[in-house]
């Protein structure tokens, strides 16, 4: 996840245990139960939103391998270099990746 990313997740969470220290408060909690509330909110949530975004990330990134069928790609770059020299091959294994993701 992306430092700004982390960031972000981190002053959200700040936020929603502050508020939730406030409500609690407002009911008449005690302060040990609010301020407990509220730093276990600000930690764990943090690692929810974190989870939340690999997911949907990993999401993207499974839909957009099969929309390029990378399989293809495979079979594809191995036909093009066979019986070329290393250097060549991956000269035209980057120039079919660079083709593929265009």
């Amino acid at each position: 996840m992306p430092m700004h990313w982390r960031r972000i997740a981190w002053f959200v969470s700040f936020a929603i245990a502050l508020a939730l220290a406030l409500w609690m408060r407002t009911l008449g909690y005690g302060w040990s139960a609010t301020i407990g509330a509220a730093v276990v909110v600000w930690v764990v949530l943090p690692f929810v939103i974190s989870q939340l975004c690999a997911a949907f990330i990993l999401a993207r990134v499974h839909r957009r391998i099969h929309r390029i069928n990378i399989d293809g790609l495979m079979e594809d770059i191995a036909d093009d270099v066979k019986g070329l020299p290393p250097e060549e091959q991956v000269a035209v294994a980057k120039r079919r990746i660079d083709e593929r993701f265009k």
